[in-house]
C-alpha cells in the first residue's frame, strides 16, 4: 500500500490523515501532478467512444465535484469517485494526473497501477482543503496504458476567510435512506476576531438535501466571543453523494463555512418465492441472502443474481425485476425502494417414450426426442408443451401419462408440478379405429 499524497506535495502529515480514514476501506495510492494545468478530456464525456474500439472503457460514479465554500485552511468532507471497467476486457495499468489548483485538493488514489478486470472498481477520494479565498479548481484525469483517451473529472469549490468560526468545521451525515430525514446536527457560530459582527447572514450553499431546521443566528449581533447555533438535517432525495456548505456572513467580523457531506442510498428487499431453495447475491455487494433480506445501496446499477440450490431451478423474477430473463437482474435503483421476489422450485423430471414419434419438447428445453426414450429435468410448476409427428403411414394419437386432456391430440400442454412418465401413443394410417375410437363399427 503506497501513501496517497497532497498534491504538488502539500505535506505528509495532512496525507497520513486522509489515509488513515481510508484505512478500513481500501488502500491509498497517489496522484500525480500533470506537466501543465491542462487535463486532454480525451473524447466524449464518459471516456467511452464507441467508434473507436481501443477507446477508454472507464466510467466514473461522479465526474463534476462542487465542494462549495470552505474556510481557507479547514478541510471538507472527503467524497469517493468510483471508477469502473465498462468494457468487455481488462484496462490499465492506470494512471491520474491532476492540473489547476491542485494545491487546494488532496486525493488518495488506490487506481494507479491498477488494472481493473470488465466490471471490476477501484476508488479515489478528494477532498478540499483551500489555501486562499475565491474560487479553486482543479482538474483530474484518468488514463490507461492499454487504452486511448482519457476520463476526465473536475474538481471546484470556493475558500472562505475570515474571523467567525463554525463548529465543528466539517460534518459527514453518512449514507441515509433516501426521503428519511436524519437527526439534526447542531452547529455554533463564534466570533473569535476583534470586532463585532454585522447582523449574521446565513446561506445553505448547494443545499441538496441539507435543510436548516432551527436558526438561533440570522439576523444576531456577535460580540467579541459571542456564539449563537444552527440546526441542520439531511434528507436525501438523489442516489450517491450529497456536499453542501453551511455559510456565515457577519460582514466587518468576516464570513466562515461548514462543510456537510452525505450519501442518498435506495433500500433494495429481496424476498424468495416457490417452495424451492436458493440464494440472491448481488453486485456491488450488499446482499447475500435465502429468504429474505436487505440491502442499501448508493451507487447504481445494481445487478441480482440467482443461483438455485442443488436439484432445484429458478422459475424467475418478480417486483421491481418483473420482465428480466434469465438469473440475473440489474435495477436502476430510480426510486428510494424497490422490492424483488426470486422464485425457486424443486426440479421434477419428464420422461419421454417417442416409439415411431417424433416429440419435440418447446421451451424451456427446446429438444427433439425420437426412438430411445428421453429425459429432461425441469422446475417445478414448468409449463410444458410436447407435439407429436409421425412417420409414413402413421398418425400421432396423442400422448399418456400427463391426464386425459392430452390423450386424444398431437399437441399436449401441461404442468410439470411431479415427476412425469410419457408415451407417445400412435396409429397406422388405416386402422381408422386407432384414429377415431367410438366410430361406428369400431369396438
Amino acid at each position: 500500500m503506497s501513501v496517497a499524497h497532497a498534491l504538488q506535495n502539500r505535506g505528509v502529515m495532512r496525507t497520513l490523515l486522509l489515509c488513515a480514514g481510508l484505512a478500513a476501506a481500501a488502500a491509498c495510492g497517489s496522484v500525480h501532478p500533470a506537466d501543465d494545468d491542462t487535463v486532454d478530456g480525451g473524447g466524449d464525456d464518459d471516456g467511452v467512444d464507441a467508434g473507436d474500439p481501443g477507446a477508454l472503457s472507464l466510467e466514473l460514479s461522479d465526474d463534476t465535484l462542487d465542494f462549495a465554500g470552505v474556510g481557507v485552511g479547514r478541510r471538507s468532507v472527503a467524497i469517493t469517485i468510483t471508477v469502473i471497467n465498462r468494457g468487455s476486457g481488462d484496462v490499465g495499468p492506470l494512471a491520474a494526473q491532476a492540473g489547476g489548483h491542485v494545491a487546494d485538493f488532496e486525493l488518495g488514489d488506490e487506481c494507479t497501477g491498477m488494472t481493473l478486470a470488465p466490471a471490476a472498481t477501484c476508488r479515489i477520494v478528494a477532498t478540499f482543503v483551500p489555501t486562499a479565498a475565491g474560487a479553486r479548481e482543479a482538474m483530474l484525469s484518468l488514463t490507461a496504458a492499454s487504452h486511448t483517451g482519457a476520463v476526465p473529472a473536475t474538481l471546484f469549490g470556493r475558500g472562505l476567510a475570515g474571523a467567525l468560526t463554525v463548529t465543528p468545521p466539517l460534518h459527514d451525515f453518512g449514507a441515509q435512506d433516501r426521503g428519511i430525514a436524519t437527526a439534526p446536527v447542531s452547529f455554533e457560530i463564534e466570533n473569535t476576531g476583534e470586532l463585532v459582527s454585522g447582523p449574521l447572514a446565513i446561506v445553505l450553499g448547494q443545499s441538496n438535501g441539507f435543510h436548516v431546521v432551527s436558526d438561533m443566528c440570522t439576523g444576531a449581533l456577535l460580540g467579541l466571543g459571542g456564539r449563537c447555533a444552527i440546526g441542520v438535517t439531511f434528507t436525501p432525495s438523489a442516489l450517491g453523494p450529497a456536499l453542501a456548505s453551511l455559510e456565515v456572513d457577519g460582514g466587518q467580523a468576516g464570513a466562515s463555512a461548514a462543510s456537510l457531506g452525505g450519501r442518498g442510498q435506495t433500500v433494495v428487499t429481496v424476498s424468495r418465492s416457490g417452495i424451492g431453495a436458493g440464494a440472491i447475491t448481488s453486485s456491488p455487494v450488499g446482499l447475500d441472502c435465502g429468504t429474505t433480506c436487505t440491502g442499501r445501496f448508493d451507487t447504481a446499477p445494481v445487478s441480482l443474481t440467482a443461483q438455485p440450490a442443488a436439484d432445484n431451478g429458478f422459475v424467475g423474477w418478480g417486483g421491481a425485476c418483473s420482465g428480466n430473463t434469465g438469473p440475473t437482474c440489474t435495477l436502476t435503483l430510480s426510486t428510494a425502494s424497490m422490492a424483488v421476489s426470486a422464485g425457486f422450485e424443486p426440479m421434477r423430471t419428464l420422461t419421454i417414450t417417442p416409439g415411431v414419434i417424433s416429440v419435440h419438447v418447446d421451451d424451456p428445453v427446446n429438444a427433439d426426442c425420437a426412438v430411445d426414450p428421453c429425459t429432461y429435468q425441469m422446475p417445478r410448476t414448468t409449463v410444458v408443451t410436447v407435439s407429436g409427428t409421425a412417420p409414413p403411414g402413421y398418425v400421432v394419437k396423442g400422448f399418456s401419462g400427463v391426464g386425459a386432456g392430452c390423450t386424444n391430440s398431437p399437441v399436449c400442454t401441461f404442468t410439470l408440478t411431479v415427476n412425469r412418465a410419457l408415451t407417445a401413443t400412435y396409429c397406422e394410417e388405416w386402422d381408422s379405429c386407432c384414429i377415431n375410437p367410438g366410430f361406428p363399427g369400431c369396438l
